[in-house]
């Protein structure tokens, strides 16, 4: 979670309650995300508990890469069997895990609502 796209947010017109509750982790979360994560955060008045970001040539290419699911995730959308099978049959076959897991729940969910 971290904010809202297409409807409004449950904190603010734009704002999700996860971001706005702890700004300093999220500030930390996506500051990671930089090559510089020092130069993205911004600055605090007092010392805080939290280390010290890692210097940008020890990090290197191992930032963090965030996906943000926005509030509007967890509207209603519309998942067809065929769609699910096509996507993650493939997949699973290959013997993904997280792909065996999405089609066990996806079919439990199938047969639960026909």
């Amino acid at each position: 979670m971290g904010g809202a796209i297409a409807v409004p947010g449950n904190m603010t017109p734009v704002g999700e309650f996860n971001t706005i509750a702890d700004a300093v982790a999220a500030a930390r979360i996506y500051a990671l995300t930089s090559p510089d994560p020092e130069s993205t955060m911004p600055p605090f008045g007092s010392a805080t508990a939290l280390p010290d970001y890692p210097p940008a040539e020890k990090l290197g290419d191992r930032r963090l890469r965030v996906i943000k699911f926005p509030l509007d995730i967890t509207q209603n959308h519309s998942l067809r069997r065929d769609e699910v099978h096509a996507k993650v049959g493939p997949l699973a076959e290959k013997g993904s895990p997280l792909a065996e897991w999405v089609r066990a729940f996806t079919e439990f969910c199938f047969v639960k609502t026909e």
